[in-house]
């Protein structure tokens, strides 16, 4: 398992959470996490056996993306609040809320230049910022 930088992640021995902040690579090739816990930072050795992801509750992620939207851009929030809405209708599981989200994003934010497009892309994807940053530029020097 592969664990990226904002990534909540649960310590399996004991139920503790936290945000990775920083991912580093041990001497064999594993993974080591820092992670923020809510009264102090940790080292984490990747491991099955001592962290796991805490699935991703669509409902905090799309909140924090309509958060991140201009109060000009009047259509992205109305559409950000119909997928909000849909959402609070759909078990946690269920995968529709994120797809109604994409495509919420894909028609509101068609190439993201902005930082504020450019954070949400990020939010929604688990994506760090500058990777997007990057992968934009290649695609227009591609073209």
């Amino acid at each position: 398992m592969n664990f990226r930088v904002g990534n909540e992640v649960k310590v399996k021995s004991n139920g503790n959470t936290g945000i990775v902040e920083e991912v580093l690579l041990n001497n064999v090739g594993d993974q080591n996490c820092r992670v923020k816990f809510a009264d102090h930072d940790d080292l984490l050795g990747y491991g099955e056996w001592e962290l796991d992801l805490v699935p991703r509750d669509f409902h905090k992620i799309f909140r924090k993306i309509k958060n991140l939207i201009p109060v000009s851009r009047h259509c992205f929030i109305e559409d950000m609040d119909w997928v909000i809405e849909d959402a609070s209708y759909k078990p946690p599981e269920d995968d529709l809320p994120w797809r109604r989200c994409f495509d919420a994003l894909q028609k509101n934010i068609e190439i993201p230049r902005e930082d504020w497009e450019i954070k949400i892309w990020s939010i929604f994807s688990e994506i760090p910022e500058d990777e997007i940053k990057e992968q934009i530029k290649q695609s227009e020097t591609a073209s």
